[in-house]
């Protein structure tokens, strides 16, 4: 059985977000020397159409590699995923491929360096 501080820091990794998505829109940053690696559930609604994705995201300190590990959508889909490291941040955006809004629901599940 986990010990409370295990639990803990377990749940400093674990983050839950909403978002309202504009043209482009930054869904997660994180810091690139104290994460290697992410682990995203996004949900995309832009009026009645929907988009779920899974991302999976790793990088070497220089360059992010975004990987779109499932995705599936009711229509037509909504957004496209990109990733870049600034700063000594890493940083995910959400680019919509058409209209002007919509939501989102994040789920990121970091891993230390």
């Amino acid at each position: 059985m986990a010990s409370n501080r295990e639990l803990s820091q377990l749940a400093s990794l674990l983050e839950v977000a909403d978002f309202e998505l504009t043209q482009k829109t930054t869904i997660e940053t994180f810091s690139a020397t104290k994460y290697r690696s992410t682990k995203m559930t996004v949900q995309i609604t832009q009026g009645t159409d929907y988009q779920l994705t899974e991302l999976l995201l790793l990088h070497d300190g220089t360059t992010p590699t975004l990987f779109e590990l499932a995705s599936i959508a009711s229509n037509d889909f909504l957004v496209t995923f990109g990733a870049v490291i600034t700063d000594g941040n890493v940083v995910i955006d959400v680019d919509l491929v058409s209209g002007s809004s919509a939501t989102a629901k994040v789920v990121s599940q970091r891993t230390l360096s």
